[in-house]
């Protein structure tokens, strides 16, 4: 949804959610294939350079994590005239949970809204450029 369906600051998690739902399912010119594409290079990706493990943050399964690396992965890969090599996609994916916003914003007790807004939205691209 974060690559077809801009963020509104504030908007809950779930409204953001639905509304680019139908956004997107209403769009008959919405190109499936590319994003598929996109989808499935990202993930290819992560699993021949970092493995199973490029989500997990302590040990535990992170939704930030999640959305924050297949975002900024998938438009770096999208962008970028070369392709990515293996130790890029490593180096990067190690660093994210070390970042200050990161910490602050990907732990228990911290709302979607926050987590979009001050985390995800704002550094995941420019994190991966």
């Amino acid at each position: 949804m974060l690559r077809n369906y801009r963020y509104e600051n504030g908007l809950d998690v779930h409204e953001y959610l639905d509304k680019g739902m139908i956004n997107i399912a209403e769009n008959k010119k919405f190109n499936w294939k590319k994003e598929g594409v996109a989808f499935a290079k990202t993930m290819g990706m992560l699993m021949d350079s970092v493995g199973k493990d490029a989500f997990f943050k302590n040990r535990r399964f992170s939704l930030a994590m999640y959305e924050f690396i297949t975002l900024g992965l998938s438009r770096a890969i999208e962008n970028s005239s070369k392709t990515l090599g293996a130790k890029f996609v490593r180096e990067r994916v190690a660093k994210v949970p070390m970042l200050p916003e990161a910490q602050r914003y990907s732990g228990i007790g911290v709302r979607g809204t926050q987590r979009l807004a001050s985390f995800v939205v704002p550094m995941a691209e420019r994190f991966f450029a």
